[in-house]
């Protein structure tokens, strides 16, 4: 009996141990899982912190995408402007090359029109001067053919002048003669 109780009291014991025991890996556990519980907070909350900046990385990222996009579009619209700017500025170049051979084209015919005036102004000087020498030597002729003429009007003034005096010793003679003949006439009716 004695070997009984004190077997039951082991077992008590015993029993007393184990739920000892129990609540302290009970308590362990629990503390473990309080532990681990507030470990899986702070990793969520970690992980949620982490996948909001991976959000905010991965907005960013592409936002980043979304302007380099622009850029590129903006690129190729500034590309396709200055390749259009670029055939413009060909253009036009060969625009000034046609325009410039059409200048010189020009130039060249009013340098031949120039040559062919000076030549002209020559011949026409020339001409000019062959007109001088004539007009000059007909100048002198026509001088000589007044002076000559001035001598023949003052010969005819002088001849005039001579005429006149003898018409006027005509007319006195012929009335001097019929004076006398008037003389005469009388002499004869005496008789």
């Amino acid at each position: 009996l004695q070997s009984n109780e004190e077997l039951i009291k082991k077992l008590r014991e015993t029993i007393e141990q184990l739920q000892t025991q129990l609540q302290n890996e009970r308590r362990a556990a629990l503390e473990t899982e309080e532990k681990l519980k507030s470990e899986l907070r702070n990793k969520n909350q970690e992980m949620e912190n982490m996948s909001r900046r991976l959000q905010d990385e991965i907005n960013s990222l592409l936002n980043q995408i979304s302007e380099l996009k622009n850029e590129k579009d903006s690129y190729i619209v500034r590309c396709k402007n200055l390749q259009d700017q670029l055939d413009a500025l060909h253009a036009d170049k060969s625009g000034l090359f046609d325009e410039r051979r059409r200048l010189q084209t020009e130039l060249d015919s009013a340098h031949l029109e120039i040559d062919n005036l000076k030549r002209k102004a020559q011949q026409d000087q020339n001409q000019h001067n062959l007109t001088q020498q004539e007009l000059n030597e007909l100048r002198k002729q026509l001088e000589s053919n007044h002076m000559m003429l001035n001598e023949e009007r003052n010969k005819n003034t002088s001849l005039n002048e001579r005429l006149h005096a003898a018409n006027e010793e005509i007319r006195r003679a012929a009335q001097r003669e019929k004076e006398l003949l008037a003389k005469l006439s009388e002499l004869d009716s005496f008789k």
